[in-house]
């Protein structure tokens, strides 16, 4: 009776550990399949989408060819389409500028880089969504802090998208907390920005 009690009880700690371990890889997956970034999903669109050099060097995040890229007199507004595809959407951002690329990437030197090669940050992409709705929209602290930071009188506050959205729209379809509290404190409220979605 014993040696089945023991029997039993090793079984299922085998069955436990087994469970565990396919839930854990299951969870790696998901999150790989999930993050899994830009320069994957442009390779996959590329002969139905073929991307300017410049916006493949800043999807790739390969700041030797984008700084070649540019040194050879390409164009830093560049615009290109990219599809963003996670497990629970996917995203396609239209007519987007190499810049708008790198804040979604929150690539702080790319975006320097750019920026420093006559990158217009005022640039807006296909909808009229701005860096700071694009940075938003994908949490990336690092370029939000810098466009709020900036010198130059953007007007922030007042841009909004074709349908009416600012940034703090975008920073709740993120649904990063610390975003939403950085944008509030910059002077964005809800009553700023309406309820439609692209």
């Amino acid at each position: 009776m014993k040696l089945l009690k023991k029997t039993v009880l090793i079984s299922a700690f085998v069955a436990f550990v087994l469970f565990s371990m396919y839930v854990l890889y299951a969870f790696v997956v998901a999150q790989q399949i999930r993050d899994k970034t830009l320069t994957d999903i442009a390779e996959n669109h590329r002969a139905d989408n073929p991307l300017p050099n410049i916006c493949e060097s800043v999807l790739r995040r390969d700041i030797e060819d984008c700084r070649k890229c540019l040194l050879r007199g390409d164009d830093p507004e560049q615009r290109c389409t990219v599809i963003i595809s996670r497990i629970d959407e996917t995203i396609r951002l239209e007519q987007v500028s190499p810049l708008m690329i790198s804040a979604q990437q929150n690539d702080t030197i790319m975006f320097d880089l750019l920026c420093q090669f006559g990158a217009n940050l005022r640039c807006k992409d296909f909808y009229n969504r701005d860096l700071l709705m694009v940075a938003s929209w994908f949490a990336s602290k690092e370029i939000i802090h810098k466009l709020l930071a900036s010198e130059a009188n953007l007007n922030w506050l007042g841009n909004k998208d074709f349908s009416g959205n600012n940034a703090l729209y975008y920073a709740q379809l993120s649904g990063n907390t610390e975003v939403i509290s950085i944008l509030r404190e910059y002077g964005f409220s809800e009553d700023s920005s309406s309820d439609n979605s692209l």
